[in-house]
């Protein structure tokens, strides 16, 4: 598929179905969407995608990793091995969150014909998406302010501002899903944690991925490290604790947060 030289949206008319769980994550790439001008369609999970994909013609598929009733894997082998043609031969871009052990051979040798990972930025979603489908003429997006090189030791909203090439609607409104996801997830967390650790471990992975396009990397590896020792069922009071810590240390995070989006 090859668009015209000098197009300014040379994604626009494309039908793109994305296969994505996270709340967060699916509000980024529909705001995504509207900005390269491709029509999206969204899933909950691999399942989903797969009845989408047989309901609609797709000329693309964001397919997220980790989902639950069906992971990206599985809807993928599902494609390449059960679907008719065209459709089994549909370009997907995998999609991953910041820190995981996928990577892009494991990604190609799976079906995908491309991977990115979270958090991405609206440019590098672009070219993904250019690289896969052989468009030839995708511009570049100037950011309009320059990138804030001193980095808050707790937050950091220069990528999501980036991603959303500095539209501070934009930024509002998803740092306000983000305080509000979180503090929901947390506060459910405070009641699962001490008896039930299978519910709270579904809250933390779906809670955790939003970390990084706030630029909270740091309480992003400690969340990984916690689900890590949850999951093993090892250092299970040190972890809770940390979890509880970090209920507590948001309530701060989330004051400053909104103060620099101008609440």
């Amino acid at each position: 598929m090859k668009g015209k030289t000098g197009n300014p949206r040379p994604l626009k008319n494309l039908k793109v179905l994305a296969a994505e769980d996270n709340e967060f994550n699916q509000l980024i790439i529909k705001a995504q969407s509207k900005e390269l001008g491709f029509d999206l369609i969204m899933s909950n999970n691999g399942k989903e995608a797969l009845q989408k994909l047989k309901e609609n013609d797709i000329d693309l598929i964001l397919m997220d990793i980790n989902m639950p009733v069906m992971d990206g894997f599985e809807a993928v082998k599902n494609i390449r091995s059960n679907f008719p043609a065209p459709k089994n031969n549909v370009p997907i871009i995998a999609i991953t969150a910041y820190g995981l052990i996928y990577n892009r051979d494991q990604a190609l040798e799976a079906g995908m014909d491309e991977y990115i990972a979270k958090p991405f930025s609206l440019e590098e979603l672009k070219h993904t998406i250019c690289k896969v489908l052989g468009i030839n003429d995708c511009l570049e997006i100037n950011p309009t302010n320059v990138k804030n090189t001193e980095k808050s030791i707790i937050f950091d909203l220069t990528e999501i501002r980036e991603l959303y090439n500095n539209k501070e609607r934009l930024v509002k409104q998803t740092v306000e899903t983000f305080i509000i996801n979180t503090q929901d997830g947390f506060n459910k967390i405070s009641i699962t944690i001490h008896d039930n650790l299978p519910e709270t471990l579904k809250i933390l992975h779906k809670i955790k991925s939003s970390f990084p396009y706030m630029g909270m990397h740091q309480a992003y590896e400690e969340l990984l490290e916690i689900e890590g020792y949850l999951k093993a069922g090892i250092r299970l009071e040190e972890a809770k604790n940390k979890l509880l810590d970090m209920k507590e240390m948001l309530n701060d995070v989330y004051q400053q947060l909104r103060k620099e989006i101008g609440d």
